[in-house]
C-alpha cells in the first residue's frame, strides 16, 4: 500500500522515505534457493494427494484443497521463473503474460465444472509449475538439534509420561 496506494494527508517527508522504500522492496527479486523450492514444491504435492484421497467422499474440501494447491503452484511458479509474487488479483494475467498455455490451464482449474475436470487440469498444471503430480521423496538434510535440559521437579523430569 505504501508503494502503490494514494496519500491523502501528509505531515513531513518521513512518508516520502517510507514509500521509496517500499518501492525498493517490491522491485526486489525473491527466488528459492534448491531446499526451499523442494520443501514448496513437496508441501503443494502433499495437499494435492490429500484432495485426491477425500474426493470420492468429501467433494467439498477436494475442490477447496485443489484450488488452494492451484494457487501455491502459480505462486510458486512465478517466484522461480520471476523472483517475484505478484497480487493475486493479478497473479493469472501476469502468468498469462509470461507462459500463456499455462495461463490457460490455471483458467480451466478455476472455472472447473466438475472435481474430475478440476483435478485434470490440476495434475496437467503440476507438471509446468512444481514438475510432480504427487507425493515425491527428498532428503531434507541433517539438521542441528539444540539440547536442552529437561527442568527437574522434586528429583523428577518434567516431561510427560
Amino acid at each position: 500500500m505504501l508503494a502503490t496506494g494514494h496519500v491523502v494527508f501528509q505531515r513531513g517527508a518521513e512518508l516520502d522515505r517510507l514509500r521509496k522504500e517500499a518501492r525498493e522492496w517490491l522491485g526486489r527479486q525473491s527466488v528459492p534457493d534448491e531446499a526451499a523450492a523442494i520443501r514448496a514444491r513437496y508441501a503443494i504435492a502433499t495437499a494435492v494427494d490429500d484432495a485426491a484421497e477425500v474426493a470420492a467422499d468429501d467433494p467439498a474440501t477436494s475442490a477447496m484443497l485443489i484450488t488452494h494447491t492451484a494457487i501455491e503452484r502459480l505462486e510458486f511458479w512465478c517466484r522461480a521463473k520471476t523472483g517475484h509474487i505478484p497480487r493475486r488479483k493479478d497473479l493469472l494475467v501476469r502468468v498469462t503474460a509470461v507462459d500463456p498455455a499455462l495461463g490457460a490451464l490455471g483458467r480451466r482449474v478455476f472455472l472447473a465444472r466438475s472435481c474430475a475436470e478440476r483435478e485434470a487440469a490440476a495434475a496437467e498444471r503440476a507438471d509446468r509449475t512444481i514438475g510432480v503430480r504427487g507425493f515425491f521423496e527428498w532428503d531434507s538434510g541433517a539438521e542441528a538439534v539444540r539440547h536442552e535440559p529437561a527442568h527437574h521437579i522434586g528429583g523428577r523430569t518434567g516431561l510427560c509420561r
